[in-house]
């Protein structure tokens, strides 16, 4: 799919995009909820004389600066965007490396394209954050969400903070929630609640076997986001998934330890 160049245009400042170096094949990173490219740009930066380094933000992650309100309600829309860019770059045989539920995005794209792309690179995913009656343990209760939406109503600052928290452990430097902490509490509280609620509430485990693109799973210890048991179901679903555990630990590692996820990185890009 290539875009009208008009169309393309827009498509490209709608995400901010950004291209480091001009040669190889295209590496694309998506940030995670409440993240921008900037997280990325640590481990991005060190592929860009060897790829053609696309970095972006989500829509509904820059979405409430311009007052729009909480952008899309399922993944499905963000893995359309990822098509819709690589048409506007006229990229093929992608590499996406997403964080968090972006990973999930990717592969929603796939399963839409999957000729488009060279292989996934998930940090991090989740199919399902929730508890399942069936024995499924996504991490997270129905209690638990409804705790965390009613502490949003109570105390918006002690709200992000524990979001924060839960993003980077104890075992990080306190910075790294600090500064996350203090970029959430500047969204509107409505959106970003209706937002974190969709995300929590997702659903994907039955689309994972629908991806016939190569998938491999980078996953840190004590990821309070992500349990072991959410990770390996997750891999155990996908046709062609690999999973390789970290020497680190939170649900953010290409930010805490950006050397770790640059050297796996380097090793699946060599397969």
């Amino acid at each position: 799919m290539t875009l009208d160049l008009s169309v393309a245009d827009a498509c490209l400042a709608r995400h901010r995009v950004r291209v480091l170096g001009h040669g190889g094949p295209a590496l694309l990173f998506v940030p995670g909820f409440g993240g921008g490219q900037a997280s990325w740009e640590p481990v991005a930066t060190r592929f860009a004389s060897t790829h053609r380094v696309v970095l972006m933000d989500l829509v509904d992650g820059h979405a409430l600066e311009d007052g729009a309100g909480p952008a899309y309600d399922n993944l499905w829309a963000h893995g359309t965007d990822l098509l819709e860019l690589l048409g506007a770059l006229d990229a093929r045989d992608v590499t996406v490396v997403g964080h968090g539920l972006a990973g999930l995005g990717g592969l929603l794209a796939a399963i839409q394209a999957p000729r488009l792309f060279r292989r996934l690179v998930l940090l991090c995913p989740s199919a399902r954050f929730l508890n399942d009656p069936s024995g499924y343990k996504g991490g997270f209760t129905r209690d638990h969400l409804n705790a965390l939406m009613d502490l949003m109503d109570r105390d918006f600052t002690a709200f992000v903070e524990v979001l924060a928290g839960l993003a980077y452990g104890d075992k990080a430097d306190p910075r790294f929630a600090r500064e996350l902490a203090t970029r959430l509490a500047t969204q509107d509280r409505e959106a970003l609640g209706v937002r974190l609620r969709q995300r929590l509430t997702c659903d994907h485990r039955a689309d994972l076997a629908h991806c016939t693109v190569p998938c491999t799973v980078l996953q840190s210890h004590d990821d309070h986001y992500v349990p072991p048991t959410a990770t390996d179901y997750l891999v155990s679903q996908l046709r062609h998934g690999t999973l390789h555990w970290l020497e680190a630990s939170g649900h953010c590692p290409h930010i805490t330890h950006p050397d770790v996820v640059a050297r796996a990185l380097q090793d699946v890009l060599r397969t």
